[in-house]
């Protein structure tokens, strides 16, 4: 059976998570608004999940008779519409698996299906389900029995199409009226596809239209109609600019009934009118706004009056996006009246939602955010934060917090709904490295004349020319990225250039054996890729036998996240990496490949695997890894080559370990299967680039963040400051590369929190090294105790992650880091971190106030 990760069923928050959810909930006892301002990676979502799990729970016992019949209900319509032919033979196992289960847990007994039309089959259970609701006493065992029916709607199922098929879904709506309802609302629609599959298991993005355009309000109207749910509803809107030039899709038509005669512009009035009565019809006892930091204009729309909000709209200065000032004149009055337009639309959305209307309550508000606002727009200075509007915002008075030692402002925001966990720090130092790393400043000037800029017409260019020539190996790449519009390159110079010294240190980081090996100052050392080229996978954190040949000297490697401000730097250097190495596909005889399979299949052994694993799927998997092996192999084996050769290669890398590793972090060998069979080749790659749309939103993104998250290939990925919000980067890295400065604390907060997480790379190899194995064994307890839970699974060590920061000699760019660092120490402090605070009770406030 398929392993169900991150699903209701493995739910199990730690103490210092428990602790916040209690915390939470309490304090909506008296309060509208909290904010969960965790750092990064220390599962703010599992918090939203047991916010919701309690909140729910309560609901239900206090309305639990209704709960009772609604359950009876449901069942009962269910039996009625489940068909043979629907659960017939070529009905997916996870279905019928799901069924099964769920009248073993649900009467006791165990399912069996003896006639031909399960609809009979399943009334046979009618009074055992009914004898067991009336016999459930708290609303616990009710809402348990609730989150199986979405468990068996859902996971099993295998489908985010909610087909009214077979009364599958038609008897949800028996429920949905019961149900706790959520608002999940995120700017970024990869995060919201995986932390809302945390908070529960239903499909949440709509389909309609691009992906990349997705309008956010059309979005809740078209799941309220369509996807009723039981016992917890969870709807997502995403904050993207909103566009007129649509008339909708068929769904939103019929539900409008709008004619395809009307126009987009009408159109887009009646849907606004359409999500407007949908809010009132559904009436979310919760709205969560995930990575709150993007929603700071919140901040001042919910509070503000008709005439203050009119006064926000005449200034564009407070609510301009920075990165639009160095488009064209044109594009930034698009920008503009776009942004504004949006504004209004959330502005109506947010009062619909907390107006307090005749006989509703406003719903709750709570705020997720490692970074719960951002720094002020004209500079980077701390004094900037937007922190007076947020304790405003909070019902706190920012005058009072100002007066306040560091331990008194810890417990006023804490008191006031400012909730903040930060990482236990093992002998009182941090469990990661800063590197500040030199590049040569030699040549700065001469690159610089590579690039004329062009600010005549289209108005372009600002000093982006002169980041670009600062930041890029191979300026080839410019024309690709933004193209002969915007600047001109002067061929005839660019084939005698010298290698980037900036890139150049970079190769350093990428192929040094252990990231510790890495000069700080100088090339100590010059690193040969031969190394690294001959690896086609990460050695595992624990081999069960001692690594051989290439894996033994890179026993400690790890893959390489970078990031940088600008869109061209991704493009640019992996081209230029990309130049030194080719990869060729090694020639097997049909008899030496019948080797290397049966190798593999050896290797392989069962207890790497479930028992309920099937032989189709591990054949499938041995071929799919055979195939990658043979597919890469040209650089390390040659063109052609004999079984011998790559079996020994098996052998020495300990591929079974890291089979065996993959799977334990909660993979299975169809997901396995399917990266390394992946149609797009993206775990064929040793290199990778990703823009910004792609990484976040595209299918493409969703099969380049699962490869570089396995042992396989890619091994660097290169991207823009896209994807430093929510995204999972860290199960085999621990080398973050800052290509360009981080623009402020809020970007290196989040930047650094892609690898800083959960089960990471870093926190296993900390934990599985004897000493710690020994300390563990001896004093498990005394550790859980002592971090609320923390310690093993959040702490990577002492000095085990690694960020690198480039700076070129002779400029400012050393100061400005360590100006930045500095900020990061006092923005920390004004959202409840304290530093004077023993490292063995660190910031872990709701858990210490607990205990306390």
């Amino acid at each position: 059976m398929k392993r169900i990760t991150n699903g209701i069923r493995e739910y199990t928050p730690v103490a210092f998570q428990k602790a916040s959810i209690d915390a939470i909930v309490r304090h909506f006892a008296d309060h509208d608004r909290a904010l969960c301002a965790d750092e990064a990676g220390l599962g703010k979502t599992i918090i939203a999940r047991g916010v919701i799990e309690q909140m729910a729970t309560d609901k239900v016992g206090d309305n639990l008779d209704e709960y009772k019949r609604a359950l009876k209900d449901w069942f009962d319509q269910f039996c009625n519409n489940a068909s043979s032919e629907e659960l017939g033979a070529n009905t997916n196992i996870y279905k019928k698996a799901a069924l099964e289960r769920f009248i073993k847990d649900a009467t006791g007994k165990r399912f069996e299906k003896t006639e031909r039309v399960w609809s009979e089959a399943l009334s046979k259970y009618k009074d055992d389900f009914d004898k067991c609701v009336d016999s459930m006493e708290s609303a616990e065992e009710v809402a348990k029995l609730l989150r199986h029916i979405v468990e068996l709607y859902t996971y099993y199922i295998g489908t985010n199409k909610r087909r009214d098929d077979a009364g599958w879904n038609t008897s949800l709506k028996l429920l949905s009226t019961h149900s706790f309802k959520v608002l999940y609302v995120c700017c970024n629609l990869a995060v919201a596809d995986q932390n809302c599959k945390k908070l529960t298991p239903v499909a949440q993005c709509s389909d309609r239209g691009s992906k990349r355009n997705a309008d956010r309000l059309s979005i809740l109207w078209y799941y309220l109609e369509n996807y009723p749910t039981p016992y917890l509803d969870i709807y997502s809107i995403t904050a993207t600019v909103t566009t007129t030039q649509t008339k909708g899709n068929d769904n939103e038509r019929n539900i409008l009934s709008v004619s395809d005669e009307v126009s987009a512009e009408d159109f887009f009035h009646m849907r606004d009118k359409g999500e407007e009565l949908s809010l009132h019809m559904f009436s979310p006892d919760l709205v969560i706004f995930d990575e709150f930091q993007n929603f700071t204009d919140m901040v001042n729309l919910i509070d503000m009056d008709d005439d203050a909000f009119e006064e926000y709209l005449n200034n564009p200065e407070n609510y301009k996006d920075a990165d639009a000032s160095d488009e064209s004149d044109k594009e930034s009055d698009a920008f503009t009246q776009n942004r504004i337009n949006s504004l209004i639309r959330c502005r109506k959305i947010v009062k619909t939602l907390f107006e307090k209307q005749e006989g509703k309550k406003p719903p709750k508000l709570l705020m997720l955010s490692a970074t719960p606002f951002h720094l002020g727009k004209k500079e980077n200075s701390v004094n900037n934060l937007e922190y007076r509007g947020l304790l405003k915002f909070m019902g706190l008075d920012p005058e009072e917090a100002s007066h306040k030692s560091s331990e008194e402002l810890e417990k006023y925001l804490y008191d006031g709904g400012i909730f903040r966990n930060e990482r236990i720090r093992l002998m009182q130092k941090n469990n990661h490295s800063y590197h500040l790393i030199e590049c040569s400043g030699e040549g700065l000037l001469s690159r610089a004349g590579l690039i004329k800029n062009r600010r005549a017409e289209d108005n372009t260019g600002g000093n982006r020319a002169l980041g670009i020539v600062m930041t890029t190996p191979d300026l080839g790449a410019v024309k690709e990225a933004y193209g002969n519009d915007k600047y001109e390159l002067k061929e005839t110079q660019l084939k005698d250039l010298p290698p980037h010294s900036r890139y150049e240190r970079l190769k350093d980081i990428i192929f040094a054996p252990h990231s510790n090996d890495v000069s700080v100052s100088g090339r100590r050392t010059s690193y040969n890729d031969e190394g690294v080229l001959k690896l086609l996978w990460i050695p595992p954190v624990n081999p069960s036998r001692p690594l051989q040949g290439v894996f033994a000297k890179y026993r400690d490697f790890s893959k390489t996240l970078v990031f940088s401000n600008l869109l061209v730097t991704p493009k640019s250097i992996c081209k230029s990496l990309r130049k030194q190495h080719g990869t060729g596909r090694t020639e097997l005889s049909e008899e030496d490949m019948e080797s290397v399979m049966a190798f593999i299949a050896d290797s392989l052994k069962s207890d790497v695997f479930g028992d309920e694993e099937t032989g189709n799927n591990r054949q499938k998997l041995f071929e799919a890894l055979a195939g990658y092996i043979l597919r890469n192999g040209g650089q390390i084996f040659g063109e052609k080559t004999d079984a011998k050769t790559v079996c020994d290669y098996i052998e020495s890398g300990c591929l079974s370990d890291v089979v065996k590793e993959y799977l334990e972090l909660g993979y299975d060998a169809d997901d396995l299967t399917e990266m390394l069979s992946n149609k797009s080749n993206y775990s064929d790659c040793l290199f990778y680039d990703m823009d910004q749309a792609d990484l976040n939103v595209s299918d493409a993104g969703a099969s380049v963040r699962k490869a570089f998250n396995s042992p396989f290939y890619p091994f660097v990925l290169v991207t823009t400051s896209i994807g430093a919000e929510g995204l999972d980067f860290h199960q085999y890295c621990e080398r973050l590369v800052h290509y360009t400065a981080p623009a402020n604390v809020v970007a290196l907060e989040q930047k650094n929190g892609r690898i800083d997480r959960y089960g990471s790379l870093a926190q296993r190899k900390w934990w599985s090294s004897p000493g710690n194995v020994f300390a563990m064994e001896h004093g498990f307890k005394e550790h859980i105790e002592a971090s609320g839970g923390m310690i093993p699974g959040w702490d990577a060590g002492e000095g085990n992650l690694h960020y690198y920061f480039m700076y070129t000699l002779y400029t400012s760019e050393k100061k400005e880091l360590e100006e930045l660092f500095k900020k990061q120490n006092e923005y920390r402090r004004q959202i409840g971190v304290n530093s004077c605070i023993e490292p063995d009770s660190l910031n872990l406030c709701p858990y210490c106030h607990q205990k306390l």
